[in-house]
């Protein structure tokens, strides 16, 4: 998975391929600064670009509306020349039933609508960069077969199956599908054990036992643990501090912002975020040379993990059978911290990404809830 990493997102050029000049634009304004962009007018002129700079480009954006031929048309023609390209349409809701109906026309890696969820179009983009990557690494690979894009795309599918299944079944409360979210999307919808050949059943069987089995095994723990108090403030860096005791590789940066509170009281507080500092530490130990620095940001704190890529909304973490206790620490950590209102997300940094917590006295769990799936959701397309 290291080796998806190596390519940055702008490796090889974004064609996006639109009849309205302020679309383009627009998106040349909201992207210039993540990816190298060429542009083009109509499908022609977009074909013409293609054949011209082919080995320069990883990935096609086009309208499906367009003068002379269809998005889907355009596509066509490039998946009959390169089908390693990653081709995304663009369409307004209006042209969506058409649109769908065409996508194995021009085999499309997925569909956005009019007008874009400009955060969601962002990831859309990334992934479909690391789509690219894995392409053109499989291609360099030897008749052995070392890197099976198919296994990488369906492993994430069956992943969030399983899922989804266990978390229906096994769960009636909202946090325990946002903190499922926020688990996948940190390690980045990879499964539980690799290598050989893969039974996709029996992968699926056993992911939805693993995730069955955590939920299970943490209802007790949530339904006894004790309620914060807003009336009861404690400092974040204060209950931080008492909850990573003892867990190596952690360390809180001395000097950041601590101007607000969280729920408390302190001690409360602290019991809430141990589990959560103690899977980190666990997590590390498992990567050599990995470290977590925690960063207070007025009524947040922020983990920057190095050592290990943390890029492109994926945890880099070890997946065979023996990390499987892990995994399951990591997820019921991610439970109990939502269970007592915080909230966990992934954001960019300078390092790459980090895991942000927060605690927020007015939000409700039907937001927070579904501003997790929907990153999610975004992550696992």
């Amino acid at each position: 998975m290291s080796d998806t990493n190596a390519l940055n997102s702008k490796s090889y050029y974004v064609l996006f391929v639109d009849d309205e000049e302020k679309t383009r634009k627009a998106f040349t304004r909201l992207f210039q600064d993540e990816f190298k962009i060429l542009l083009a007018g109509d499908g022609a002129e977009g074909f013409e670009v293609f054949m011209e700079r082919q080995d320069e480009i990883g990935v096609i954006i086009t309208d499906q509306k367009m003068p002379r031929e269809t998005g889907v048309q355009f596509l066509a023609k490039v998946a009959a020349v390169d089908e390693d390209v990653v081709r995304i349409l663009s369409t307004a809701y209006a042209e969506l039933d058409a649109a769908v109906a065409g996508v194995n026309e021009g085999g499309i890696y997925r569909y956005v609508t009019k007008p874009w969820d400009v955060p969601e179009l962002e990831i859309t983009l990334r992934r479909a960069m690391e789509l690219f990557s894995l392409r053109k690494q499989q291609a360099s690979h030897d008749s052995t077969g070392s890197l099976d894009v198919d296994s990488v795309l369906l492993n994430q599918r069956v992943t969030g199956l399983a899922f989804s299944q266990a978390a229906a079944s096994e769960t009636d409360r909202p946090h325990g599908i946002r903190a499922g979210a926020i688990f996948l999307a940190m390690l980045g919808w990879q499964g539980l054990g690799e290598g050989g050949e893969v039974d996709w059943v029996a992968r699926y069987q056993t992911q939805s036992k693993f995730f069955r089995t955590v939920f299970r095994e943490s209802a007790a723990t949530l339904e006894s643990q004790g309620t914060l108090d807003w009336s009861r403030p404690a400092p974040p860096s204060a209950a931080i501090q008492a909850a990573a005791i003892g867990c190596d590789g952690i360390t809180l940066k001395a000097g950041g912002s601590d101007s607000t509170v969280w729920p408390g009281p302190a001690p409360l507080l602290a019991e809430a975020l141990r589990p959560l500092m103690v899977a980190f530490s666990n997590m590390l130990s498992q990567l050599p040379g990995g470290s977590c620095e925690i960063r207070t940001n007025f009524n947040t704190v922020d983990f920057h993990f190095s050592g290990f890529p943390l890029k492109n909304g994926q945890l880099i973490l070890a997946t065979d059978p023996d990390s499987t206790p892990v995994l399951a620490s990591l997820l019921q950590a991610c439970l109990q911290v939502e269970a007592s209102g915080g909230h966990l997300s992934i954001l960019r940094s300078g390092e790459g990404l980090a895991i942000r917590l927060g605690f927020e006295e007015n939000s409700t769990e039907e937001e927070v809830g579904l501003a997790a799936v929907k990153q999610l959701t975004a992550m696992g397309q």
